[in-house]
């Protein structure tokens, strides 16, 4: 259980990397130049964005399985906090991916930043309650 808390931490730290890049990238510059960042003179390496992408798919896959992981663990007290934390990224999720690719680039980086941090903080969110809240109830019961 332990597990899912901490690779929780890392997609936390990925949204995070996600929207610092996304600022490079789709930052105020291309904006005020009307420049999509597919067409920059420097363009991104192929190995980058198959990166990229594995990640953002097993981003989403985390979130899926967080739906479907048993969850009968001392340290879970109530297992439907996590559920509900996945199925609410999945919806975020997908109503970011719906409003960018229906607005332009300047709205996609706005749409992109609240997404990101929104995903983010729920990431945050099972990451304190498996892990650090668990580290907190074993020292509670140790004291006891």
């Amino acid at each position: 259980m332990i597990i899912i808390g901490w690779i929780a931490f890392f997609f936390m730290v990925f949204e995070v990397t996600q929207l610092v890049f996304a600022q490079r990238f789709i930052g105020i510059v291309q904006i005020r130049q009307n420049l999509h960042p597919l067409d920059t003179p420097t363009p991104i390496s192929l190995g980058y964005c198959v990166a990229w992408i594995i990640c953002l798919l097993l981003d989403y896959t985390f979130q899926f399985g967080l739906l479907l992981g048993p969850m009968n663990h001392a340290s879970v007290d109530r297992p439907y906090y996590i559920r509900l934390a996945g199925i609410l990224m999945l919806i975020i999720s997908a109503i970011g991916f719906a409003l960018r690719r229906a607005c332009g680039v300047k709205w996609g980086l706005v749409v992109l930043t609240m997404e990101g941090a929104s995903r983010a903080g729920f990431f945050a969110f099972v990451f304190g309650y498996i892990v650090v809240m668990r580290g907190l109830w074993w020292h509670y019961a140790y004291y006891q």
